[in-house]
């Protein structure tokens, strides 16, 4: 089974090269070129890019002096504190497999010993890369916030800031987080030129490309971007798009359209939840709608592969088997790889932690996914993938103590969720009372704030 290697992987391969070893430090970046933002996968936070240095090296936008400091701990076997996430998911089992495990699946021993061989501040071209041009976006989901939304935006600018969320450190919704866009309106970005100077040298080494946002089909950059690969059929780059599929219907079109003249294209949408309680979570969304483009994309667009990403918070565990259910419908249909799907568990802010939950709901939520589990485990229609990705949250939901290293006890946290919620109610015109299950409402009732 794929999980058997896996584990063989870690323990013969990538654990011999360092034990704490991750090849996205080198090869795989996240970079946010309005915000000037970049980090090697999705779990650290982000830090800043340096303008000084991207004006003389424009790979900077990628090599940069914190990823650099993050090699050199690795070669040396040391845990990045960055890197906790992965650490935190190892040390609760020896046979759990952590991300770091699976960014470095694709590299074989020689590979990885090269990497550790090679001088910790050398300039390094990606492998695999997700960028994003600008965060306008059409929707404002609950677990997201300002600065990767303009619908958030909005949401502060007409309503002010978010009040007593005490256990949120990092005040995600008390501010549009203006300085995470700071070119917004402005003809030039520096961060958009670097990523073109860097374009001729990076695309010869590149290997996945994905367009993030914001909602990438807002974006003129996107569709310029698209123009390129028409222009050029000679990328052996395999293109993916993260889309909310929740856009006008003449940018869906113009999409299905678009795919036919790219070599490899998969497409990430998201989700996590079922029907209304999707919607509420993911405000923007027409659950319907979403289902309608799925299949325009699969039946009529040039798509290799569709990958859903599920964000996993406290609220969407009530009816993520549902959806489930309706991800083995389409696999039934289309293959088992469309939609293929994932499993991310929200860590900040904090109170949208599953962690959240009291341990009944807790216990609730595992007894569900268990049965799904044990219902679904002789499915061919499931990769050994997702049995791993669901394997480990049932784990975290049932011994993982902590969101964050140094988080709020779960008490603090329901409170700061249901501050969030009766305001979160109130500006988005919702109501969680008539959205969620008796047993869920119940509680956050029973909440004194």
């Amino acid at each position: 089974m794929s999980r058997q290697r896996n584990i063989q992987f870690k323990n013969e391969v990538l654990d011999k090269v360092s034990p704490t070893f991750c090849a996205a430090k080198w090869l795989d970046s996240t970079i946010w070129l309005y915000s000037g933002l970049t980090v090697s996968c999705h779990h650290p936070p982000s830090h800043k890019i340096d303008l000084n240095e991207i004006s003389e090296n424009p790979s900077a936008i990628h090599n940069t002096k914190e990823k650099k400091q993050a090699r050199l701990e690795m070669q040396q076997g040391k845990r990045p504190t960055e890197c906790e996430y992965c650490w935190k998911i190892e040390d609760l089992s020896h046979e759990n497999i952590s991300d770091r495990v699976f960014k470095s699946l694709s590299y074989d021993a020689n590979e990885l010993q090269q990497l550790k061989e090679t001088h910790f501040e050398k300039n390094i071209n990606l492998k695999t890369l997700e960028i994003a041009f600008d965060r306008t976006c059409n929707f404002a989901c609950s677990y997201c916030n300002p600065s990767y939304s303009t619908r958030w935006v909005k949401d502060i600018n007409e309503n002010g800031p978010y009040n007593d969320l005490n256990t949120d450190q990092r005040g995600h919704y008390v501010s549009t987080h203006a300085a995470s866009d700071p070119y917004y309106g402005q003809e030039t970005n520096p961060y958009v030129e670097a990523f073109w100077k860097w374009w001729p040298s990076l695309k010869e080494s590149l290997k996945q490309l994905r367009i993030t946002g914001g909602e990438p089909m807002m974006s003129p950059h996107f569709w310029r971007l698209l123009e390129t690969f028409k222009s050029d059929g000679n990328l052996n780059i395999n293109l993916a798009v993260n889309s909310n599929l929740g856009g006008r219907d003449e940018l869906i079109e113009r999409f299905v359209k678009e795919s036919h003249h790219i070599r490899h294209l998969e497409v990430f949408t998201s989700n996590e939840a079922y029907g209304l309680q999707a919607e509420y979570i993911r405000d923007g969304l027409d659950f319907e709608k979403w289902k309608l483009n799925v299949e325009k994309l699969l039946t009529k667009g040039n798509v290799k592969r569709l990958h859903v990403m599920m964000t996993i918070n406290g609220l969407c565990l009530f009816s993520m088997t549902q959806l489930l259910d309706q991800f083995l419908e389409w696999k039934k249909r289309f293959g088992c790889e469309n939609p293929t799907f994932s499993l991310n568990i929200v860590r900040w802010p904090t109170f949208q932690s599953p962690l959240a939950l009291p341990p009944h709901l807790r216990l609730e939520t595992v007894s569900r996914l268990k049965n799904w589990f044990e219902k679904n485990k002789q499915s061919d229609l499931i990769i050994d993938y997702e049995f791993d990705q669901l394997k480990r949250v049932i784990d975290y939901l049932e011994r993982a103590t902590e969101a964050t290293d140094g988080a709020a006890p779960q008490p603090k946290l329901e409170k700061d969720l249901k501050r969030f919620l009766v305001q979160y109610d109130k500006r988005r015109n919702k109501q969680y009372k008539t959205t969620f299950e008796s047993i869920v409402v119940d509680w956050l009732e029973s909440i004194e704030v």
